[in-house]
Order: C-alpha cells, then sequence, then structure tokens
C-alpha cells in the first residue's frame, strides 16, 4: 500500500452457531449414513423358524373276535352224551374251560405291535422276549399236538360243503350265526351234524375267530374235519392261524381308526 494512502481494515463477523432444528437433523442424517455403512457386507439376519408340530401316530382301536364267554355258555348246555363225545375228540380243557377275567384289547393289541412275524417272538424291551410256538399253544389250551393235517380245498369246494350243511338244518335265509348253531345243540343231538354246530361255535368264537360275525366257510370246513377225521394237529392249525394274524394285523392300514384281531388271542393273553 502506498504511503498516505488510507488504510482501511475490514474485519468479518463471525458465523451464526446454526439453528437448533437445523443441527438436529444434521445430526440424524449423520447417525443414520453410519448406520448403513456398518451394516455392509453383513448378511440380513435369517427369518424366523416356522414352529413345526410333530404328528402324533393315531391309536388303533381293536375289534377282538375271540370271545371265551360264548364257548363257556355253550358248553354249559351240553348234555352228557354230548360231553362224551367232545372229550374223545381231544377238547376236554375247552369243554371244562373257566376264566376269571382276561386283559383288554388294547394290550392284546400292544402285543401283536411287538411281535417279531419271522420268529413268533414278543420283544418288550432289552433282554425282555417271550417265543410263541406250537407248544405254548398246548400249553394255554390243552389241545391234541399230533396227528394229521387236513387236506385243502379250493373255495368252491368250501362253498359247495357249507351249502350242504345250510340245507340239512333248513337254513334258507342269508344270516347264518352262532345263535343258530347254538339252538340246534340245545336239542341234546350227539349226531354228526348236531356237533358239527358245536364245533362251529367253538372255532368261530376261540379257537379261529375271523373278521365277520357270520360263519364263514372257512369255518364250516374245519368244523367239518373236526367230525369226520379221528386226529388232527390242532396246536399246529390254530399256531398258524395265528401267524397269520398278526401279519394282517402289522399291515393294517395305519391311518384307520379301527382293525379287527384274527386268531386266537387268549393264547397271547394267558
Amino acid at each position: 500500500m502506498p504511503n498516505g494512502a488510507e488504510h482501511h481494515c475490514r474485519v468479518d463477523k463471525p458465523l451464526a452457531a446454526p439453528k437448533k432444528a437445523v443441527q438436529k437433523n444434521v445430526e440424524k442424517t449423520l447417525t443414520k449414513g453410519a448406520g448403513q455403512l456398518r451394516g455392509i457386507g453383513k448378511p440380513p439376519p435369517p427369518p424366523a423358524a416356522k414352529k413345526t408340530e410333530k404328528k402324533i401316530p393315531k391309536k388303533t382301536k381293536a375289534n377282538v373276535r375271540c370271545c371265551p364267554k360264548v364257548v363257556i355258555a355253550t358248553n354249559a348246555s351240553l348234555v352228557k352224551r354230548q360231553r362224551d363225545y367232545v372229550m374223545n375228540k381231544g377238547f376236554q380243557h375247552i369243554l371244562n374251560m373257566h376264566l376269571k377275567a382276561v386283559e383288554g384289547r388294547s394290550l392284546l393289541g400292544w402285543i401283536l405291535d411287538h411281535m417279531d412275524l419271522h420268529s413268533m417272538t414278543l420283544r418288550a424291551g432289552r433282554g425282555k422276549e417271550l417265543k410263541f410256538t406250537k407248544e405254548v399253544v398246548e400249553i394255554v389250551l390243552g389241545l391234541p399236538s399230533a396227528g394229521a393235517t387236513p387236506p385243502r380245498l379250493h373255495q368252491t369246494e368250501k362253498s359247495e360243503l357249507t351249502a350242504k350243511f345250510r340245507n340239512k338244518l333248513n337254513l334258507d335265509s342269508r344270516v347264518f350265526n352262532v345263535i343258530m348253531m347254538q339252538e340246534r345243540v340245545k336239542l341234546g343231538g350227539d349226531d354228526e351234524l348236531t356237533m358239527m354246530c358245536y364245533f362251529i361255535v367253538i372255532f368261530h368264537s376261540l379257537l379261529f375267530p375271523q373278521g365277520n360275525s357270520d360263519i364263514t366257510t372257512n369255518v364250516v370246513t374245519t368244523a367239518h374235519w373236526a367230525v369226520s377225521m379221528d386226529k388232527i394237529d390242532w396246536c399246529q392249525l390254530i399256531y398258524t392261524d395265528l401267524w397269520h394274524s398278526v401279519e394282517k394285523w402289522q399291515s393294517r392300514h395305519r391311518e384307520n381308526t379301527t382293525a379287527t384281531i384274527y386268531g386266537c388271542g387268549i393264547v397271547l393273553l394267558l
């Protein structure tokens, strides 16, 4: 600056402090930006897992066809000559059978579920096994365990045999049940036709129960062999039928609420 010139000095005023509202907006923006920077490179949190309820398998209600009470009631109606006939056939233990109580159907279903079909062994836990054999059937029922095996018939032959039996009893109606057989037995005869009616009751209600309340051709055929053959290995026949009963139960449709238990259940319960 040349000498003598006026010296003008300008002093700038200090900047005013920002207003509070503006300051808050700036701080909010900076905080948000910092949070976004911290989230870079990190995967988003996984969605909350949905809770899935475990499906509890339905418990099958068992329909048990084995009914010892029917047999006991039928035995009580026999006269002496009928009783002698039954004893000569080797069924004296069935004739004198008495039961105070039998376990429920739920236990029978549990036994069939835990039975090894190939070995017919009940596996109730580690070291807890019970094998069912033909000898077990003999111990429980006391039936003959030696003799011949009845010949196998085709279904047509069984139907013809059943038709002849019905005609002899004048059973023309469709209904063919145990009550009709019991009524014939109560007449007191010991002829083959009457005693065949007795064995139909025993087989249908105790030894070879089926899934039908009506008498089947299989039961009629087996009763025919009972009166026409001298010695039959009944224990083997009952054991084989029990094996098929276990197979049917284990192969049932689990979605169904009910299922039928075939075979002589008291052998498994006693």
